[in-house]
């Protein structure tokens, strides 16, 4: 899934999706953003699995705003 699939599933802007994954290392592991799987041309794509597992650790540690 790319980013803007990302960002459609987790209604986050463009800015707080690219904050994700500049940030990941600074996460706990169980909130991380998931790493890059493949990119095409300049789009990155990532896991889904990983991505869904993710926005959940999120929405339950964050909450949805």
């Amino acid at each position: 899934m790319s980013r803007a699939w990302i960002r459609e599933l987790t209604g986050a802007s463009a800015a707080m999706a690219a904050r994700w994954d500049a940030q990941r290392h600074q996460q706990p592991e169980g909130r991380r953003h998931p790493e890059v799987v493949c990119t095409v041309g300049r789009i990155h794509y990532f896991d889904q699995q990983a991505v869904e597992a993710f926005w959940a650790a999120w929405q339950q540690d964050i909450g949805t705003g």
